[in-house]
């Protein structure tokens, strides 16, 4: 029984660590994402007022990510403790 509650543990601190890389890399792609679109790095024309509508959008979603990430590992975390 042992061996099976440290397989699991191990599962679940993997599990964590692939959650966090993945909205970790979420985020950062977004503001990524947001400074490409600020600084006119696209194929595409846009209107300064777009420009600047998208990226304050991406910036906001890259944070929403990062809360997100917040959020899930204190959700996770009472999860695993009750």
């Amino acid at each position: 029984m042992h061996e099976f509650s440290r397989n699991t543990a191990e599962l679940r601190d993997s599990g964590r660590r692939f959650s966090q890389l993945a909205f970790g890399l979420l985020a950062l792609a977004a503001l990524l994402f947001a400074l490409s679109v600020h600084n006119s790095l696209l194929p595409v024309e846009l209107e300064a007022e777009a420009r600047r509508i998208i990226a304050w959008s991406f910036v906001g979603l890259s944070a929403l990510d990062a809360a997100l990430l917040l959020v899930w590992e204190r959700f996770i975390g009472a999860i695993a403790r009750g």
